[in-house]
């Protein structure tokens, strides 16, 4: 006997729609009227589904922690059973049938479960995972075209249709009293690091990238640079950028393209022995496929030398932070203080570095994740710079504070 529960891992959202008048076209006239529709979104289908109110009144009288038989449902509420067979295959249903479809659905929400995702936590991953949202209005304010031609007709237009921006200087109420700070002039290492950090999105593609830079990128972004203990069987890593929770749950996927002395292909960092683990080498056409279909449809991923997939093995943190709903903005803010270490430490090298949006079903897909223990959480591209040609990045003339208009 098949029995079902609900499933935690969807969200319902009500949506406006024009849809045909039926009276007037059964009349012979074709009007429009206004109409709502409700989705579902799964996040153990990772889609979403069209259903009814009566499907969302079907939903509401199962529980998600006992089973009901599937006929006993379909009975007592007078639907046939394929209407809940439905709910099931668009995984709003968790169904025991011995089916490959449903029986992986179940293990999806099983793996939700047990590894502590919030429910909203989850949906939010999912549909940061989806890159519909790039240029959905078809504007492209800052594409490479018009940085190189120096144009600001992409830019005119967009104020044209949406106005101009909020102001750049925030100035917060208060009672008046303004106390001017010192201007202090630094030299060394870091401070000619930042002032020389920018987004590069063109690189030399004749010429390798070093082995050993890739070597210092990885170690001193990504690697192991010390270790305590918590507790018995707990210990804890130093790095170079600070983790919540000290967890450090980021790994990190090297697509090589172009570095000397390293097989192209995709591969894994091991922190452990400093190491590459290659997963699979790829060709020339395969490897800048990959790095565009990893970066959204971003061509510019493709000149990268090296192509840096940002992943979070999720339990990490959640085993601290059990079911929590701000768990999953702490993965991300790991993300973030990576992507500066590594502006960073490019800078120091003289290396170009950009920080992109991805395609987190492709990426999850490439690297054979499932989504749920490891998954995509952020990309980022090196390599070695144009020489004399354009690189692609905003130019700035100095600021004063105080002195500078703007």
């Amino acid at each position: 006997m098949t029995q079902v529960k609900r499933s935690r891992y969807f969200v319902v959202s009500y949506g406006d729609e024009q849809v045909v008048d039926l009276g007037a076209f059964l009349r012979g006239r074709v009007e429009m009227a206004q109409g709502t529709h409700i989705s579902a979104v799964s996040s153990l289908t990772e889609a979403a589904h069209r259903v009814t109110a009566g499907d969302l009144d079907l939903l509401g009288r199962v529980s998600s922690h006992e089973w009901v038989a599937r006929s006993r449902l379909a009975a007592d509420n007078g639907v046939p059973e394929a209407a809940v067979d439905a709910l099931a295959a668009a995984g709003l249903l968790i169904s025991d049938a011995d089916d490959p479809v449903l029986r992986r659905l179940r293990q999806r929400e099983e793996s939700l479960r047990s590894s502590q995702w919030h429910p909203c936590a989850s949906f939010y991953h999912l549909m940061a995972k989806n890159p519909d949202g790039l240029n959905k209005d078809g504007g492209k304010l800052f594409d490479l075209a018009s940085v190189a031609a120096g144009s600001q007709d992409a830019t005119d237009a967009f104020v044209a249709r949406y106005g101009l921006p909020p102001a750049p200087f925030h100035e917060a109420r208060g009672d008046g009293e303004t106390v001017r700070l010192p201007m202090i002039d630094q030299q060394g290492g870091l401070y000619r690091a930042l002032a020389s950090r920018r987004t590069v999105r063109s690189f030399d593609r004749g010429t390798p990238m070093r082995s050993e830079d890739l070597a210092t990128l990885l170690y001193w972004v990504f690697g192991c640079h010390g270790h305590t203990t918590l507790s018995k069987g707990v210990p804890l890593l130093g790095k170079t950028s600070p983790s919540g929770g000290s967890l450090h749950p980021v790994e990190v996927y090297p697509l090589v393209r172009n570095v000397a002395d390293i097989e192209r292909g995709l591969y894994h960092y091991r922190l452990r022995d400093h190491s590459l683990a290659r997963i699979r080498p790829l060709e020339e056409w395969e490897a800048e496929a990959l790095a565009i279909g990893m970066a959204a449809g971003q061509d510019f991923a493709a000149a990268a030398h090296v192509l840096l997939l940002m992943t979070a093995r999720f339990y990490r943190n959640f085993w601290k932070y059990r079911r929590n709903v701000r768990t999953h903005s702490v993965i991300l803010q790991d993300v973030a203080h990576l992507s500066q270490t590594l502006y960073l430490v490019c800078a120091d090298l003289g290396l170009g570095a950009f920080y992109a949006a991805h395609d987190g079903f492709f990426v999850d897909e490439a690297l054979a994740l499932d989504g749920v223990e490891e998954s995509a959480v952020g990309l980022a591209g090196c390599g070695v710079r144009p020489s004399g040609g354009m690189d692609y990045a905003l130019d700035f003339v100095p600021y004063t504070p105080g002195e500078t208009e703007v």
